[in-house]
């Protein structure tokens, strides 16, 4: 029996289609939809979206390819519609995803699209290969002919298909009516998402002509018989070059592993023994340990795969890399750090590994004295870098422990390096424009008076206002050298960009409203014309 025809047996006798019209359910499909150029965020109800927006009532509109520029690592959105040539009225869905590369695309979130409330029962590694999902509504049916009764988000990276397919536990993909008890009826047919190619085609009979790989043209899967066979061009594979390791190599490899393929549960603050971490794929596991691994632990913790649409000041949408499934493992010595690249780079669901460098950093309390104690403020005056819980609670500077940016685990790695450049876009650094000087604790990169000119408002003054040189501070102050502050990123150098000079009391004003008009399309081509593409010149340090 039907996993979902249990529920609906009593659930049936609520609905009030139940008695009336049970529905003839027969030449359905299961299609799959995205629609071109969408990404995902986070806090969107992606199927009350579809309705709204991307709502499509015929064969012929179906897109079953997820592009994205083909730029791997982006985010997408994409659907299964139930599909019949008229309106229908149902209360289950059945089906599944058939074998496939789980490298291919890596699923961030998912769930029912259902008129109501719902009952979802899936199987346990759903969604990936041969996982599939029953779906039950509980109040409301679904009714219509082209209607969504799943969504998904996530990242692609390599061409494939992701075929739609009857759900492995059963053996059965398809919907089921409102009857008492109800009836089901399988799909004629199974749609597929194509990532960076066509996907499969589907469609009930008699609706349409064709779409993105319709009938004509092949159902763009793997199986397609129209498609000719690669010739071979006689070279073989390519050579693989062999790993250079860097000048001074750690014994730590970062390695970017499948998303959601390791599960840390409450262990999330530090290295953990692989043997305790929680693997979908045992043969990965087994992998890391015969190769060395030690303890694995995110490299990003506070990270996860979730949003990677965000928006500027100006309100225009960026995408951002998800950096949520870079991890850090620990081998023995930097040896045998180096000896398991190769493994690593042929482990099924590892897509890079390279070894660290050791670099400067800092594995105790940084010494600058202004890090924990300043004037009256005896604990935690720097609580963005390391919060102890011991500060009082001045407005919105929290005392709650471990409300940080956890810097003392990044300081553990490294401290930075000077010809990384932060731009300080503000009311001016001290010891940025006057020759000569300089700020003790800051690294700020000297620029010629024409130089200045063309990135400053105020090329020929030295601004002593406070919110430039503390933004400056906070971001690459040097750290543990005994003097003043800690920064973030105590290595690194400064470019300092005066866009408000002004007095402090209207510092924060002039900063808002000039400042919001950097326009991040114009000034990076700006920034190198002003430095002449020489920075390595310029860092003094």
């Amino acid at each position: 029996m039907r996993r979902w025809c249990v529920l609906l047996a009593w659930i049936g006798l609520q609905m009030a289609t139940a008695s009336s019209d049970p529905g003839n359910l027969e030449g359905g499909v299961f299609l799959a939809h995205h629609p071109p150029g969408v990404q995902y965020s986070q806090g969107v109800d992606w199927c009350q979206t579809y309705v709204d927006s991307f709502a499509i009532d015929s064969c012929s509109e179906q897109h079953n390819r997820i592009d994205l520029d083909g730029n791997e690592g982006q985010s997408s959105v994409w659907y299964v519609l139930a599909a019949w040539t008229e309106e229908k009225q149902w209360c289950g869905t059945e089906f599944g995803l058939g074998e496939y590369d789980p490298d291919i695309y890596a699923f961030a979130e998912w769930g029912p699209c259902s008129p109501g409330a719902n009952l979802e029962i899936p199987t346990g590694n759903w969604p990936g290969p041969s996982e599939g999902t029953a779906v039950t509504t509980t109040d409301t049916a679904w009714s219509g002919n082209f209607v969504p009764v799943y969504w998904f988000s996530g990242y692609a990276y390599y061409e494939g298909v992701i075929p739609l397919a009857a759900d492995p536990a059963t053996d059965f993909g398809g919907t089921g009516n409102c009857a008492t008890p109800p009836e089901s009826w399988a799909a004629d047919a199974f749609g597929g998402m194509g990532i960076f190619e066509d996907g499969i085609y589907a469609c009930p009979e008699g609706d349409g002509e064709g779409g993105d790989s319709g009938p004509e043209g092949g159902d763009g899967g793997p199986d397609s018989p129209d498609e000719p066979e690669p010739e071979e061009d006689g070279g073989g594979e390519l050579p693989v070059a062999p790993y250079v390791p860097p000048d001074n190599p750690s014994p730590i490899v970062s390695a970017y592993i499948r998303p959601t393929a390791i599960s840390f549960g409450d262990r999330h603050s530090g290295p953990t023994a692989v043997e305790l971490v929680t693997f979908k794929d045992a043969a990965l596991r087994d992998t890391l340990i015969n190769i060395g691994v030690q303890t694995i632990a995110p490299q990003y913790p506070r990270v996860s795969l979730a949003d990677t649409t965000i928006h500027d000041t100006n309100g225009r949408p960026v995408s951002v890399p998800d950096v949520s499934s870079f991890y850090l493992l620990q081998f023995e010595d930097s040896t045998a750090a180096i000896q398991a690249i190769p493994s690593l780079d042929r482990t099924s669901g590892i897509r890079s590994a390279e070894v660290l460098t050791a670099r400067d950093h800092v594995t105790t309390f940084p010494n600058d004295p202004y890090f924990d104690a300043w004037m009256d403020h005896t604990d935690d005056v720097q609580w963005f870098l390391q919060n102890d819980g011991e500060r009082e609670a001045y407005g919105c500077s929290p005392a709650e422990a471990g409300e940080d940016i956890q810097a003392q685990g990044g300081w553990g790695w490294t401290l930075g390096d000077s010809t990384v450049v932060i731009g300080i876009v503000d009311a001016g650094i001290w010891g940025g424009a006057e020759e000569g000087t300089s700020h003790e604790d800051l690294r700020v990169i000297p620029l010629s008076y024409d130089q200045r000119a063309s990135i400053s408002i105020h090329p020929s003054c030295d601004w002593c206002a406070e919110h430039g040189t503390l933004m400056g501070g906070i971001a690459a102050a040097r750290t543990n050298n005994a003097v003043g502050v800690a920064g973030v990123c105590g290595n690194c150098s400064l470019l300092d960009i005066e866009c408000a000079g002004c007095d402090s009391t209207d510092c924060a004003n002039h900063v808002e409203r000039e400042c919001n008009d950097v326009d991040p399309y114009v000034w990076p081509a700006k920034l190198r014309a002003a430095l002449s593409l020489d920075l390595d010149d310029k860092v003094l340090y």
